[in-house]
This record gives C-alpha cells, structure tokens and sequence, in this order.
C-alpha cells in the first residue's frame, strides 16, 4: 500500500526554519601566561615618588677595598653600577701593632620607574539589554587576558635583557637541529649554583618553557633520557601517564619536577626564527633563581587586580552605573570594564645575572 507524500514539510512551516542561538560560547584558545610566577614582588610605598632605587652591597666587603678607588671591573653609567663576581679574597697578614687602614664598602644600586598600564571596554545600554550573553563579564575575561599578556610581555623582555648584561646566561643555547633534553636545565641549574644563586622558591629554580619542549623531552628514548630515568619505579611511571602541562588552569609540569628545578608550561616564550642561519624556529626555555627578575607595583606589593599574573584569577573592575553622569548625561553607556596596573619589571644591580636560558629548535611544530 502507498503512502501519499507528506503535506506538511520544513518549506512551508516557516517556524520550523528558526535559528537558535546557544548562549553557551564556544571557548577561544587562550594561552597560558605564567611569567609573573618567576618575579620577586615589591612594593613602591604610596607618595614615596615614582622611582624605585635597589641596592646591594658588593660581596666581602667591595671587594676588600682599602683605599677611595673603584674595583677596576666596577662600570659605572646611567645611573647603574654593575661589578663582577668576587673571585678572590685577602689572605694579606696584619701588621703587628698596626691599626692598619679600614675598608671601604661598596653598595651597588640601580633603579627603575614605575609604568602605567590600563584600558578599558564600555557596552551601550541598548547592548546590553539585548545581548544574548552576559557581554560585560565575558568581555573582563578578554581583557584580563590581555592584561596577563602585557605582564607576561614585560617579564619576558626583563629576562631576555639578562643576556645582553651577561653572556654566560644563553651560553647552554643548543645548535640549529639539536632538540631541548632534560641535561640541559641540570646543567643551567648547576651553573647558576656555581656562582652562589639561590634557588628561586621551595628549594627549586622555576622556569617557563614551550609545550613543544617538553615534548622534545617526553620523546627522547636514549639514554639517560626523561623516560629512561623515570621507567624504573612506580612514581616515576605516574608522571608520564599525566598531562604534562595540567589542564589549562593547573600549567606546571609535574614531569619535570625534578633535579631543583620546576617549569610552567606557556607557549608564549621567545621565538627565534632562522635560528642560527637556518630554517627552523628555536623555542626559548628560561630558568629562574632567587631576585632574577624583580617587579615592583606601586602602592601594594601584590596588586589585587594581578594575583598571580594567570588571567584565569585576575580581578578586573565592572562597573554597571545606575544613572546619568557628568561624563555621560543621557545614560547611555551601559557598563564598562576595566583595569589600571602601576608597575615595572627589573634586573638586580649586578654583572652576574641569577637566571638562564636556552633556546633549541624542536622537532614537534
């Protein structure tokens, strides 16, 4: 038996031809910006100016100093006093009954001006009161992920100058080809150790690093390799059945706990492209010790709205204003986000430089 075609079809039910808009957004791909995790944080005391001037005094005493001159390898300009290590020390006999001549200390200081960043977004009330999403607080996300970038922007270019003061700090940096392995951090670790550099916190250097490093590490069967060492105990094993970066909230990477040092994932590292003349990108690793790199805010030491410097925890301002104002009479503007940072990122006073790092191509893109 045959069945006439159906009369009512999609064409001529034009409800049926509604478009529903899901209020649910789809994740953007943000990146994980774990730089201000590395810092030393200071506070610039409110009405105490707007430079902030560090000091440290050269080791043993400016270098045991008897006389007014300068240390021979104390280079002086702009403001920045830079000495070298102390490599050696008195092994002079006093006099006997003599009083001798005292020592002159040396104090090295530098300084640094705080900057000022802040932006904002504004949403007319008509948007607002006909978005289908909570504009206002899906726009604070945005910016605060702008905001991390910019923090992250300005450590990062801290820590690259480090080279520029001290060549020993990319000395480990890996010819073109030749892939990031776990050796490399030990012996950074073991170099800033051989020049008296604490650790940065928990008895451990911290460092950020590219996925695609890790990666490179986690690959390696040779030897002596990350799997290699791991493969022989339970633990070890547990490690490398995890995600290596975390889960997006969570970016430190829990396999490379190891040997003094820890790293946080981001792939927002310096990128070298040509590297050394050639066709691959080289992927900066940097290692952190104690007052590598120091950030001074100004007024608190921990300004609120930057936490620890991740977007995901940044408390930026919203403001939904309940009537006309001088600036806007007619009321119109619905609501705004906000932020407005006072700060500045800097180096300690000193030739020798408390960080490293490494850049190596990978073999992952």
């Amino acid at each position: 038996m045959s069945y006439s075609p159906t009369s009512g079809l999609s064409t001529n039910l034009p409800q049926t031809q509604a478009v529903f808009y899901d209020r649910n957004f789809i994740d953007n791909l943000k990146m994980q910006l774990p730089w201000y995790r590395c810092v030393e944080r200071r506070e610039l005391p409110p009405q105490s100016g707007n430079t902030h001037r560090l000091y440290m005094y050269a080791p043993g005493l400016g270098y045991g100093q008897a006389s007014g001159s300068v240390p021979a390898d104390l280079t002086i300009g702009n403001g920045e006093q830079f000495p070298a290590a102390q490599t050696t020390f008195s092994t002079s006999q006093a006099s006997e009954g003599t009083v001798g001549t005292g020592l002159i200390p040396v104090v090295l200081t530098d300084y640094a001006v705080i900057g000022q960043y802040c932006d904002y977004v504004n949403v007319s009330d008509y948007a607002l009161a006909t978005s289908i999403d909570p504009a206002l607080e899906n726009l604070e996300k945005e910016l605060a992920y702008r905001l991390a970038g910019t923090i992250s922007s300005l450590v990062r270019t801290q820590a690259n100058a480090a080279g520029v003061v001290d060549a020993t700090v990319y000395s480990g940096s890996k010819t073109t080809g030749t892939v990031l392995t776990i050796q490399d951090p030990i012996k950074a670790v073991q170099e800033l150790r051989q020049r008296s550099v604490m650790p940065f916190t928990e008895n451990k250097f911290v460092g950020t690093i590219s996925p695609l490093a890790v990666g490179d590490m986690l690959v390696s069967t040779g030897y002596n390799s990350l799997v290699d060492i791991y493969k022989h105990t339970k633990e070890g094993l547990d490690k490398l059945l995890e995600l290596p970066g975390g889960n997006g909230k969570d970016d430190e990477v829990q396999v490379l706990d190891f040997s003094g040092f820890k790293f946080y994932e981001t792939p927002f590292v310096t990128q070298t492209a040509s590297y050394q003349s050639g066709s691959a990108t080289a992927y900066r690793t940097t290692l952190f010790g104690h007052q590598a790199v120091i950030g001074i805010s100004l007024g608190v030491k921990e300004n609120s709205q930057i936490g620890d410097g991740e977007w995901s925890n940044m408390k930026l301002w919203i403001m939904k204003p309940e009537g006309p104002s001088t600036a806007d009479p007619t009321h119109v503007v619905g609501g705004f986000t906000s932020y407005n940072v006072k700060l500045v990122f800097t180096l300690p006073p000193h030739l020798v430089m408390r960080l490293r790092y490494i850049d190596a191509t990978s073999g992952l893109s």
